[in-house]
């Protein structure tokens, strides 16, 4: 494709010098939507896209907000009724079709490239493709879920070098698509070759699968698959919970000590199509006090291959162009609960309480994302000076 941008570049400009013009005289300087409307009966949502486009800075953006050429002709038909020579920018038009309709990907793709060097459309294609990506799993999963919640606790460990953890899953507004479906919960594979004796319990009771609930008991079933640990809503299970809640500990679930440079701390695969995810990490207050905290989202590692390395700014055919709000949450973590979870301190509170770490003080970040991609992992990186 990158043989064809300086066409779509000389295209872009030409289609924007002709609309100029009409712009001027039809929606005023500066343009007022209002205007096209009136004068020449256009329906506001047209007239307020021509409006952005004709304001916008770079030809990323301009192409972001411009109307389809469908649209872009009814203006001409319009102005044309009303005196104006349209006769350029019918042949500005003309070309825009043509380009977008020898391009892979059409107008999606010309957005991507011309807008690359723009952080308002690069957010809004992202959004668009995810949104797109979650319509179609939900159908294909059978199941998803409104809003999906983590939060992962690290602490020194009393006994010997390492760090345990505490890990809360909540889920609201979960939905089946199709009858008769089993909607997997969590994964988890406490026993991996780097940290020893490490041990997955919940917070209470003796491990049966309705101990690992915080709220309510409802059917649910471990299965074990080699190492990894998976909780299961069963297929008949219906209705489903609006919301549930699960926990656990592990133990031994780091090494302490922490070689220089970026290393993963938690890797998460997202099982269940949902609308927003929130993932939050919090680390004790004397637990590697100067580290840096980012997030980077890959496709899944082959099985027995080693993971890239872990820096975020080095590039990798993997890592994937995904942008998550990463922010620190201050003095009081705790204190600001996501959107959708009102109660979201209250039932972390619980869960500190029941693993014996009511007294301990955090240091929190929170990374959310609107309808993030099933099947892609999405890790928590640590430098620790």
């Amino acid at each position: 494709m990158n043989d064809r941008i300086p066409d779509a570049h000389a295209v872009v400009q030409q289609l924007r010098a002709a609309l100029g013009p009409l712009m001027d005289a039809h929606a005023g300087r500066p343009a007022r939507g209002v205007r096209l409307t009136r004068e020449l009966g256009l329906d506001k949502s047209l007239a307020s896209r021509l409006v952005r486009a004709c304001a916008s800075g770079s030809e990323g953006e301009f192409v972001h907000h411009l109307p389809s050429p469908t649209g872009l002709r009814k203006l001409l038909d319009a102005a044309l009724g009303r005196g104006s020579n349209t006769l350029n920018a019918a042949a500005a038009v003309d070309s825009y079709q043509q380009l977008l309709d020898r391009l892979p990907g059409h107008r999606q793709a010309l957005e991507a490239q011309l807008g690359c060097g723009s952080r308002l459309v690069r957010e809004r294609l992202g959004h668009a493709s995810r949104q797109a990506v979650f319509k179609a799993q939900s159908y294909l999963f059978g199941h998803g879920c409104d809003t999906m919640a983590s939060a992962l606790f690290l602490w020194p460990a009393a006994d010997g070098p390492w760090v345990d953890a505490l890990e809360v899953h909540r889920r609201r507004g979960l939905w089946r698509v199709q009858p008769d479906v089993a909607v997997p919960l969590l994964s988890v594979m406490p026993h991996s070759a780097g940290t020893g004796g490490a041990t997955m319990a919940p917070l209470h009771g003796r491990g049966d699968p309705a101990d690992y609930l915080l709220g309510p008991a409802v059917a649910l079933q471990v299965l074990q698959d080699g190492p990894v640990t998976t909780l299961v809503l069963p297929a008949e299970l219906d209705p489903l919970p609006d919301a549930l809640d699960t926990a656990y500990l592990v133990r031994q679930a780091l090494p302490l000590a922490r070689a220089d440079g970026w290393q993963r701390l938690r890797n998460y695969m997202l099982h269940t199509p949902c609308k927003q995810v929130c993932r939050e990490l919090y680390l004790a207050r004397d637990l590697w006090p100067s580290a840096r905290i980012e997030t980077l989202f890959q496709l899944p590692s082959p099985s027995g291959v080693q993971l890239p390395d872990a820096t975020p700014e080095r590039p990798h055919h993997r890592r994937l162009a995904l942008q998550a709000q990463l922010v620190s949450l201050g003095a009081d973590p705790l204190a600001s609960p996501p959107d959708g979870l009102p109660d979201h301190a209250a039932v972390l509170h619980r869960a500190l309480a029941l693993a014996g770490l009511s007294g301990q003080v955090w240091r929190g970040w929170r990374s959310e994302l609107a309808y993030p991609l099933p099947l892609v992992e999405m890790q928590w990186l640590l430098q620790p000076a």
